[in-house]
Formats: C-alpha cells, sequence, structure tokens
C-alpha cells in the first residue's frame, strides 16, 4: 500500500490484491453476465483474471472514456 498526500487529497494505491478482491466483482459478473468486470490497480501489468481485467491505474485513467463507453 502505498499512500500520498497531494493537493489536499489522500490516494492510496494497492501494487497489489488478493482474490478476495475480486470476490464481489466475480459474483456480480456472475448475476450480470452481460456487464464488464474491472479492477484498477497500482500494478503496472494489464491482463485478465476470470474475465475481470486488472488494469493499472495510469493506463485505467488514460482510458477512462473506453471503460465508460464501450
Amino acid at each position: 500500500l502505498h499512500k500520498s498526500m497531494q493537493n489536499g487529497v489522500t490516494k492510496a494505491v494497492l501494487h497489489k490484491y488478493s482474490s478476495k478482491d475480486l470476490r464481489g466483482l466475480k459474483k456480480f459478473i456472475e448475476d450480470f453476465p452481460i456487464a464488464r468486470g474491472f479492477l484498477i490497480y497500482g500494478g503496472t501489468k494489464r491482463f485478465y483474471e476470470n474475465n475481470i481485467e486488472i488494469i493499472p491505474v495510469d493506463d485505467a485513467i488514460a482510458r477512462l472514456h473506453d471503460i465508460f463507453d464501450p
């Protein structure tokens, strides 16, 4: 976990995640199969795990328009 404060805003970035972090999102996708799942994290690699796209935070910010408007 990396924490920093910039312009009065505290930012916490997880560089790793666990399967526990995906649990709710996996259940949501099971219930709503048309939904797309994303986990944004502080790492540097982009990949898929159980139909969930794992995206580094810098990549996610750069492509927010793609994420919210497929």
